[in-house]
């Protein structure tokens, strides 16, 4: 799989939303990157319960969640709960 060991090797550069070149993709976006590539593709940023199932249809392999499982009352339990809707979606 040759894009995986190019991913592999190489120090990527991920923007910042205090960059210059940050953007949002966006699901378009999402599912372009998947249509484009050989290796995996993950979501991540502003991952919501609720866009789990658009985010899996747009081809992406997962969703990288941080601030809404530590934001959450119990992370736990919602750290279950994307894993749920995920397998569900």
């Amino acid at each position: 799989m040759r894009g995986w060991r190019e991913l592999h090797w190489r120090r990527l550069r991920v923007p910042k939303p205090d960059q210059a070149d940050y953007r949002v993709t966006g699901l378009d976006g999402l599912r372009g990157i998947v249509r484009s590539v050989s290796i995996p593709v993950y979501a991540i940023g502003g991952i919501t319960l609720e866009s789990i199932p658009a985010i899996k249809a747009a081809g992406a392999w997962g969703a990288a969640v941080i601030s809404g499982i530590l934001a959450a009352k119990d992370p736990v339990k919602m750290a279950r709960a994307f894993v749920e809707a995920w397998e569900n979606a």
